[in-house]
């Protein structure tokens, strides 16, 4: 995917909707990122989630917290979308999250509630790279991820 045309990697505005969906792979009920407000490339990014109170496809009836493993995702795609903006020739190649190590939750996401989220790619190795994370609630972090492990796929080698 050539993400160039869509997106200026000098943009002072946040990316929402198509601009995001250009750089992502996931879409409704799976894209559990809703904006991006600011990136520097193959440095850092922040950005949000509104948790839904009602999320037919993901939420299970009467539960009252976000699951965890979704703000992991959350970070997740955060992580992917700064890679993605961050490739000089525009390109969006395919990544997978693989191993996450490290989290610490610090308090439950009621649904209903904002979640600031912020990612640093902490290092680039041939295929992969690595990434951390923090997602906050009220300004309060709420999880903490050390290290998120994503790994690059060839699209050369039928991937």
């Amino acid at each position: 995917m050539n993400v160039s045309t869509q997106i200026s990697h000098d943009t002072a505005e946040p990316l929402r909707g198509a601009a995001l969906q250009a750089i992502l792979p996931q879409r409704f009920p799976f894209l559990l990122l809703d904006r991006i407000d600011t990136w520097q490339p193959m440095r850092h990014a922040t950005g949000c989630k509104a948790v839904g109170s009602v999320e037919p496809y993901l939420l299970h009836n009467g539960e009252t917290e976000w699951p965890m493993p979704f703000v992991i995702e959350s970070l997740g795609q955060l992580a992917i979308a700064l890679f993605n903006l961050s490739q000089p020739d525009g390109t969006a190649p395919k990544v997978l999250l693989g191993n996450v190590s490290g989290v610490t939750y610090h308090a439950p996401i009621p649904l209903g509630s904002h979640l600031d989220l912020e990612v640093r790619i902490e290092r680039v190795i041939d295929d992969q790279f690595i990434a951390s994370g923090i997602a906050r609630l009220h300004g309060a972090p709420c999880m903490e991820m050390d290290s998120l492990i994503c790994k690059i796929l060839n699209e050369g080698a039928g991937s």
